[in-house]
């Protein structure tokens, strides 16, 4: 996968705001943020995930090309858009 610089700037910036964010919400009130916001934070193994794909982009996108893949060859299927 080729990234022009600026595409690259742009992911980068994103994952530090992504980290950012699961950072600051570690901390927050039970009422601030959906649930479902907390509930990611708060499962050991899906914190694991985020920060593992927040600090390596290329195994985000490998992971997701690996599913994406698998999805397309079992034959999942998807609505066309309005």
């Amino acid at each position: 996968m080729v990234l022009t610089t600026m595409t690259m700037e742009i992911n980068q910036s994103c994952n530090k705001t992504l980290r950012e964010s699961f950072s600051y919400a570690a901390g927050m009130s039970s009422m601030i943020g959906l649930p479902t916001d907390r509930a990611l934070i708060e499962d050991d193994e899906c914190l694991r995930w985020i920060s593992m794909y927040a600090n390596n982009q290329d195994l985000f996108f490998e992971d997701f090309k690996n599913v994406y893949v698998k999805l397309v060859n079992t034959g999942a299927m998807w609505k066309p858009s309005l």
